[in-house]
């Protein structure tokens, strides 16, 4: 255990390809998420009130919400999204994160889900969950290099944000997919104090959703929310190019369809009117591509 209290200073996240592992590498700027053992407590009662404990399936776990810079992209382009659509691979990945004297490693995560957020204000984040096979506790060798970051990220300003093409004065924007992974056991026979861990991960098709809020109206006759037959080919392009380093990062949403009422909300007579719109993305051709360029 950590011999004492320890602060956010102390603790770290890494993360490393499980299939051919090169070394852990730095997560970045993270500042947010959680790790997580569920042991999936069992409990039977019956008449009388005779009562039966015990342990279930043990669900490894963690989040983790980080600013994209050119340390992380690869975490969701190499990780988060699968390698052809609708049944492609997911690659496993490992992640290590606790604090320098007590920390624990997933082997062979897959990650569930993850977001890519912009808005007004703020740097483009992401937040990632995932889930794992086995976990290993350790408190030794204590860990000595933290998290560090030797890479730029992008603020809200330095993105072309187009809807179709148009401009519409985006104010904040928020991408969300969906792995739909779940753990999977059987009645085969285990070794040794590996019973109550889940024998694979297993995941479904990918599910991808879109919040958009803007300034601007987007017209419905763009959006297609009266055509008899709606159409499923709308897109959105983020381009952000940094301005210290001319790094670009370009986000492209495709095959989208609206699938949320279009809003529009009241406000009071000093704050901009704005509206939101929501869409899905193809399951069956994937709708998201990321595009990191030094």
């Amino acid at each position: 255990m950590a011999q004492v209290v320890r602060t956010g200073l102390f603790q770290f996240l890494k993360w490393d390809d499980y299939t051919t592992p090169k070394g852990y590498t730095t997560t970045g700027v993270v500042d947010g998420g959680n790790l997580t053992i569920d042991p999936g407590t069992r409990k039977r009662i019956g008449i009388s009130g005779a009562e039966v404990r015990k342990g279930g399936v043990i669900t490894p776990a963690g989040s983790a919400t980080f600013y994209i810079t050119a340390t992380n992209v690869d975490i969701l382009t190499d990780y988060g999204l699968r390698a052809s659509y609708p049944r492609g691979v997911l690659k496993p990945i490992n992640f290590q994160g606790g604090l320098d004297e007590f920390y624990w490693t997933y082997s062979g995560a897959l990650i569930g889900s993850f977001t890519i957020d912009w808005a007004v204000g703020e740097g483009v984040k992401s937040t990632i969950d995932w889930q794992s096979l086995n976990i290993k506790e350790d408190t030794s060798p204590a860990i000595t290099t933290f998290n560090t970051e030797t890479n730029d990220g992008f603020e809200d300003y330095e993105f072309d944000i187009k809807f179709g093409g148009v401009s519409y004065a985006v104010q904040s924007l928020s991408i969300s997919v969906n792995n739909n992974i779940s753990v999977h056991s059987s009645g085969d026979g285990k070794t040794a104090n590996t019973n109550r861990f889940p024998e694979r991960l297993i995941y479904g098709a990918e599910e991808l959703t879109v919040n958009l809020t803007t300034a601007l109206p987007i017209p419905h006759s763009v959006l297609g929310t009266y055509i008899d037959c709606q159409p499923d080919n709308l897109g959105i392009v983020l381009t952000g190019t940094n301005a210290c380093t001319n790094e670009k990062l370009e986000i492209t949403l495709t095959n989208l369809m609206q699938s949320d009422a279009s809003s529009m909300g009241f406000v009071d007579h000093a704050t901009a009117a704005s509206f939101d719109y929501g869409f899905i993305g193809s399951s069956e051709a994937g709708s998201l591509a990321i595009a990191y360029t030094a």
